[in-house]
């Protein structure tokens, strides 16, 4: 269902087109005011509306029926519809910057409170494009200075807030916010909180690929230092045994080493 959107006109001027929406209206929404359904006819004309905009933003109104519109005007064209709708109030139109720019300001008026809850400064308008924020409602000077003091808010800071939100300054920049957020000029908006990893060890673990070669292996059977140090170990044991012999018979020991080596 089609809610709101930002289009552009052919001088540049970004509006936010909207169905009436009662709940938010405030002091500082106020939607662009057409004399009669001339007048904002070309206004609807002079918009750059992507295709099926209108069409769109017909079929969503209740509060004006389209088919019941088109059999009273068999000959006029969806944008007849839309600059009555405008005229009678049904569709409302806001100036506002563009997209990007919106975001950006979004961005810059971002701050935290001393338990890290996020809260977002931004224009009135924004709430036309975002209808599920949780906004902070600020409806008297007290309560706007107690965010204040509550997000230590210095006036360098809130300046920066103000200017990041365009808004015109020729008080000290405290009074300038309190004024733009009692008049509704500013909403606050409470930003939901980040979320936290599922767990502290989420890592991927490497795998072994079964395709891998595994590591070479030496057959002990086959190694020529094994062998020699066995056949070694077994002419070291007869040595010693021959050895003994002679000396329990008294033959002297380099008869019986020349008869081993001979042997």
């Amino acid at each position: 269902m089609y809610t709101s959107q930002v289009v552009k006109d052919r001088a540049g001027q970004c509006y936010i087109v909207c169905l009436r929406n009662s709940s938010l209206q405030t002091q500082a929404l106020k939607p662009e005011k057409f004399v009669n359904a001339f007048t904002s006819f070309q206004f609807v004309t002079s918009l750059q509306a992507p295709f099926g905009f209108w069409q769109r933003l017909a079929t969503s109104n209740t509060l004006f029926n389209l088919q019941r519109w088109q059999n009273s005007n068999p000959t006029l064209t969806i944008e007849h519809y839309a600059a009555e709708a405008l005229a009678q109030g049904f569709v409302q139109v806001y100036k506002t910057a563009d997209v990007q720019t919106l975001n950006q300001q979004a961005h810059n008026a971002r701050v935290k409170d001393n338990f890290g809850r996020g809260y977002q400064l931004q224009p009135a308008t924004s709430l036309l494009l975002n209808h599920h924020q949780e906004i902070k409602s600020i409806t008297s000077r007290s309560e706007a200075l107690q965010l204040i003091d509550k997000l230590s808010l210095d006036d360098d800071a809130i300046l920066k807030m103000l200017e990041a939100n365009k808004i015109n300054i020729v008080k000290a920049p405290s009074e300038e916010l309190v004024t733009a957020l009692v008049d509704g000029e500013l909403v606050v908006s409470i930003m939901p909180p980040a979320r936290k990893p599922v767990s502290k060890t989420d890592f991927i673990e490497e795998v072994i690929s079964s395709a891998e070669p595994a590591p070479a292996t030496t057959n002990v059977a086959s190694s020529p230092k094994r062998i020699v140090k066995a056949e070694s170990t077994r002419n070291d044991k007869t040595t010693a045994e021959v050895l003994e012999k002679a000396a329990e018979a008294g033959t002297p020991f380099c008869e019986e080493c020349q008869k081993d080596q001979a042997a």
